[in-house]
């Protein structure tokens, strides 16, 4: 409707000129964005142990110092919940996008790396 587009035209060229996030792609903003407001205490304490970070386990200055040590799955199911789905999403941001100075500006630059991956996918196929 949006785009005047026929009936069974594919979605995914759709969802990117209209700039607009597919299903899959809002549970990695969502994740994100959870995970965000954890690593810069925005949430409620209640959530304070949902997530394990290497500097929690070790002092070491390694790259991965900041990384999300995901859970230890042994069902399926397991692999997601917030715990692992959350930290895997944040683990896998670049720095940049990690870095963002306030919750505002974290949503627009994850939105638009998203589609950027989104569109980088696309481009190769």
């Amino acid at each position: 409707m949006i785009t005047f587009s026929p009936y069974k035209c594919h979605t995914e060229p759709l969802f990117l000129k209209t700039k607009i996030l597919n299903i899959f792609q809002i549970n990695q903003y969502m994740n994100g964005i959870f995970v965000y407001k954890f690593m810069n205490f925005l949430l409620p304490s209640i959530f304070s142990n949902l997530f394990v970070v290497n500097t929690a386990i070790h002092s070491l200055n390694t790259r991965n110092k900041n990384a999300i040590r995901l859970p230890a799955c042994k069902l399926t199911g397991s692999k997601h919940t917030v715990s692992y789905v959350g930290g895997k999403i944040w683990n896998e941001l670049p720095d940049d996008v990690k870095s963002s100075l306030n919750i505002n500006t974290f949503k627009h630059v994850l939105k638009t790396h998203l589609l950027a991956i989104s569109s980088d996918m696309s481009a190769h196929y």
